[in-house]
């Protein structure tokens, strides 16, 4: 089939510059005024985005979130690869499979929304090694979860009857110690193959089944083939390593429903000069069904992950500030702030060399206790700030609607917080934006 033949009607940046216009003047976010020292900025800016999430396949000629952003500015033009405008673009955002993409390399772009962590298997973002490495500094203990890790290869090679995996039973003394645990892989993502138990032997046997299902490759097992497996990709294989973990049995609730938060680090660098935030507010997600110390099978009950969730537009500040009081929130952000500093300051993260200027979201997981206490569930090395979902009938509404919708699926107020700190301070915007959210505390 045939590409359609390109004209200046059919461009996609032609027709979103088009409907932006009718947008702008009608949104109370955006201030236009000839007077405001922006309005003499008239040097043009390129932005490239390469994304899974923002493809333009999935949106076609209705506008992107990331694009929303930059054209709001008034001086940003997608940058156009086949017919680039300029040699370089003035920002590149890259997510999933493009974050190593060598065509890209081509480039000398002044600001990147990717930075190098160094050694990630062995930093927080490991899910065991986070609670391991911050047992180690003089972060208040109470905010981590006692833990044991289980590698699935070590049992299979060292258990003497391979149908009933003896040397699993060294973990029963756990149960003993912790009436309720939770199992998850380390390297899983999306709340995959992770379960509660109240029982050892009810553990025991699901990783006995996993074990059998997957002996084929844990007979083939190589360590070195396996640490050259990127930190990533590690997620799509079968689970090797997994942390059995204390659960936390009497979570704070929300109107009856488990949840829990999810905060976001943000790591800047500018001309060498590094700076690290965390974002003022925390995306709330719950599980399905209200909550009860029992029947910890049933996800419904005791899986907080958004796939299952039944509210994706609660946030800490709007929604649970509102049910526990300011002083019962003002104490847990302030818990919030002494984790953040340690977990950050915990990590080797940079510019990659050809970059002179980039920033870095990361996302973590808190649970909150019903006592007020916060837990450190996990730490992730990209905040997901993407999602698998577009609009609902987007070809038919409108920019307003749009970024209502892009809200809830996206959590737009955290992209355009993000963005306005770190991009619009490397390339001002000729518009004003009027954000009275956009707000970070420096660790």
């Amino acid at each position: 089939m045939k590409n359609k033949k390109y004209t200046k009607k059919n461009d996609r940046y032609m027709l979103l510059k088009k409907s932006m216009k009718k947008y702008i003047k009608s949104s109370k976010s955006i201030k236009l005024t000839k007077s405001s020292k922006n309005y003499q900025i008239k040097k043009k800016y390129y932005y490239l985005i390469k994304s899974d999430y923002y493809s333009k396949s999935r949106y076609k000629d209705v506008i992107d979130p990331l694009s929303l952003y930059f054209l709001q500015r008034g001086n940003w033009e997608e940058f156009n690869e086949r017919k680039p405008q300029v040699k370089n673009p003035d920002f590149l955002f890259v997510d999933t499979t493009y974050i190593h993409d060598k065509s890209l390399w081509k480039y000398t772009i002044p600001l990147v929304n990717n930075m190098d962590i160094k050694n990630l298997r062995d930093s927080i973002f490991n899910k065991y090694k986070l609670h391991d490495i911050l047992s180690k500094t003089s972060l208040n203990k109470k905010h981590l979860l006692d833990q044991i890790q289980i590698n699935l290869h070590d049992i299979f090679i060292n258990s003497s009857d391979d149908k009933k995996y003896d040397a699993l039973d060294k973990y029963k003394k756990f149960f003993i110690e912790h009436k309720v645990n939770i199992l998850k892989p380390i390297y899983g993502n999306s709340g995959t193959d992770i379960k509660a138990f109240n029982n050892f032997e009810e553990c025991k046997d699901y990783l006995i089944n996993y074990i059998n299902k997957n002996k084929d490759y844990l007979k083939a097992f190589s360590i070195e083939k396996y640490n050259k497996i990127s930190h990533a990709n590690l997620a799509f294989y079968p689970k090797i390593e997994w942390v059995l973990q204390e659960y936390i049995n009497s979570p704070l609730l929300f109107q009856g429903h488990k949840f829990h938060l999810r905060g976001h680090i943000v790591y800047y660098n500018k001309g060498g000069k590094s700076s690290i935030y965390l974002y003022d507010d925390m995306r709330v997600i719950t599980a399905k069904k209200p909550y009860k110390q029992s029947d910890y099978g049933n996800k419904e009950i005791h899986d907080t992950h958004a796939l299952l969730s039944i509210h994706n537009t609660l946030t800490f500040k709007k929604d649970i500030v509102k049910e526990i009081g300011k002083d019962n929130a003002d104490y847990i952000f302030k818990q919030l702030i002494d984790i953040a500093k340690y977990m950050s300051y915990t990590v080797d993260i940079d510019c990659y060399p050809e970059n002179k200027n980039c920033f870095h979201v990361c996302g973590f997981d808190i649970m909150i206790t019903d006592d007020y206490i916060v837990k450190i569930i996990e730490n992730n090395h990209r905040g997901t700030i993407g999602a698998n979902f577009k609009p609902r009938n987007s070809s038919k509404m409108s920019l307003k609607e749009i970024e209502k919708e892009y809200d809830t699926i996206f959590n737009y107020k955290l992209i355009s917080s993000i963005y306005k700190k770190f991009v619009d301070d490397i390339f001002p915007s000729k518009n004003i934006i009027l954000d009275k959210d956009t707000k970070f505390v420096e660790l």
